[in-house]
C-alpha cells in the first residue's frame, strides 16, 4: 500500500483503475455463480438469490465506475517533509 500513496498522479490512477476492475469482475462472476445456483436448486431459499443479484450489481457499479476512479478519490497531496535547519 506505501507504493501506491507514493505513486505519481497518473500511476496512481492507472491502480486505482485495475483495483475497479479487478474487484468488479469478481463480484459480478461470484454474484452470476450465486445466482445461477440459486436458480437451479429448488431447495435454495430467496435470500441466497438476493445475495446473488446484490453482487451482481455491486459489481456491475464498479465495472462502470473504473474510467472515472481516479475522480473518486482525493487529489495526490505529497507526504510534508520538514527541512533540517
Amino acid at each position: 500500500m506505501a507504493e501506491f500513496d507514493a505513486a505519481e498522479p497518473d500511476v496512481r490512477s492507472r491502480k486505482l483503475e485495475s483495483l475497479f476492475l479487478d474487484y468488479g469482475r469478481v463480484l459480478l462472476l461470484g454474484g452470476a455463480v450465486i445466482v445461477i445456483s440459486a436458480v437451479g436448486n429448488p431447495a435454495s431459499d430467496g435470500v441466497q438469490g438476493v445475495l446473488g443479484l446484490l453482487l451482481v450489481i455491486s459489481g456491475a457499479l464498479l465495472l462502470m465506475l473504473s474510467p472515472v476512479a481516479h475522480k473518486l478519490v482525493p487529489a495526490y497531496v505529497p507526504a510534508y517533509v520538514p527541512h533540517a535547519f
